[in-house]
């Protein structure tokens, strides 16, 4: 983040993931808008359109407790992130992780509202 924006960045791999997540059958009938392909793009349109596309990150680490994972740990490392926003269990466990500290010492992994709040927190210091 700088003093006026905030940037996000979707390796190709991730976004491809979050088309198939869009598109999985117990979503689709958890969510019957998911069964709607133009709701389905709609969303998929809001991720291209806020976040830059970035070829996928280096496999410098492995995420045994769920390798699907590693791809947004390795993105977090390329691009230095300040944050990981994700509702992901799996990611959010890893703030108390003392490896994943050591290798992104300044990234934090909030939920989207602790992502809101810390923003709002942010722009008003």
């Amino acid at each position: 983040m700088t003093a006026d924006r905030t940037d996000a960045f979707v390796g190709n791999r991730l976004r491809s993931e979050y088309e198939a997540v869009l598109t999985r059958e117990e979503l689709r009938r958890k969510y019957p808008l998911l069964q709607d392909p133009e709701v389905v793009e709609a969303q998929l349109g809001r991720i291209d359109a806020l976040a830059t596309r970035v070829p996928n990150a280096p496999e410098r680490v492995f995420f045994p407790r769920d390798p699907k994972d590693a791809m947004t740990i390795n993105l977090a490392i390329e691009r230095s992130a300040d944050f990981i926003v994700t509702r992901d269990n799996d990611l959010l466990y890893l703030n108390d992780d003392p490896t994943f500290q050591r290798l992104c010492p300044h990234t934090r992994i909030v939920s989207p509202v602790e992502f809101l709040q810390a923003v709002a927190e942010w722009k008003g210091s």
